[in-house]
């Protein structure tokens, strides 16, 4: 099962407090056995989700005022993630799985992502000769690969579903029958290139040390067990694999980013002016005073 490599923000939080402008005490549900208002519609999305919310808007403010992402390099990315995928129907359904209701909003929450990527980096240093001796340490990780799997809930089936391939059976079939990905089983399994990043970390520890035409043992992982069978492997020079060597050179270099996101703060001179959250950034500064007095 692919992941998105991104962490669902409270989208709707975010727009329902956005919403709650003009008069607080607008009825906008009315019953019998009394009326909903926006000010106690907020105050309650405030209760149960401001601190998330409201630093969320902060950090996306902060982030795109000192960084910015272009349209060009988000498309790149946007890209990049659909084609591990095997049709733009398998992509739009893992991101309604998701939560995400249309590309657009999975496009703006890339874009943070990248900006938060930007902070984390800002001072790592990137020469040509450091991203070759990177490439040959990890040589072997910058492959296309294609895999296909089954995944099934337990053991005991995962070991049934194994014996029938070493006798023979076909792994599309198999997958059509016993699969609970829903994303691949109707197509047999398949999900696709896969490059490092884009699935669980036991998955892709598996799939990246077989050889074409390998099969996998069983693979536990959080969403149940997998049988993996990597469909085609090619690896790549580093003139083909550049981009992404930068990046996970990038990514393995990064700063902390609550570190990063601490000294934003501080420049930016953030003044709550809702007693809720008039000490969630200060947190954050004691935090970090905290470490450097330990140090």
């Amino acid at each position: 099962m692919k992941k998105l490599v991104l962490s669902l923000a409270a989208s709707v939080s975010i727009l329902a407090l956005a919403a709650c402008n003009g008069s607080e005490s607008e009825v906008i549900v009315e019953t019998e056995a009394g009326n909903i208002t926006k000010e106690e519609f907020y105050e309650e999305l405030k209760t149960r989700y401001g601190n998330e919310v409201i630093k969320e808007l902060v950090d996306n403010k902060i982030l795109t005022e000192n960084f910015e992402v272009a349209d060009e390099e988000l498309n790149k990315e946007l890209d990049k993630i659909k084609e591990s995928f095997s049709s733009d129907e398998e992509f739009e359904q893992t991101l309604q799985a998701y939560g995400y209701e249309s590309v657009d909003v999975f496009k703006d929450e890339l874009r943070k992502q990248l900006l938060t990527v930007k902070a984390a980096t800002k001072d790592v240093e990137v020469t040509d000769e450091k991203l070759k001796a990177y490439y040959e340490e990890n040589k072997d990780t910058f492959t296309d690969v294609k895999a296909r799997h089954i995944l099934v809930e337990d053991e005991e089936t995962a070991k049934e579903v194994k014996q029938k391939l070493a006798d023979g059976g076909d792994f599309a079939k198999l997958a059509e029958e016993y699969s609970q990905d829903p994303g691949s089983a109707a197509n047999g399994g398949d999900l696709g290139q896969i490059q490092p990043g884009q699935m669980v970390q036991e998955f892709e520890e598996a799939a990246f040390s077989l050889k074409k035409g390998e099969i996998s043992d069983p693979i536990e992982s959080q969403y149940g067990f997998h049988i993996i069978e990597v469909t085609e492997r090619t690896e790549k020079s580093f003139d083909e694999a550049k981009d992404d060597v930068k990046d996970r050179y990038l990514q393995e270099n990064a700063a902390p980013i609550d570190q990063v996101m601490n000294q934003l703060y501080k420049d930016a001179n953030i003044k709550a002016k809702d007693d809720q959250f008039k000490d969630l950034f200060k947190v954050e500064e004691a935090e970090e005073s905290k470490e450097e007095t330990e140090e």
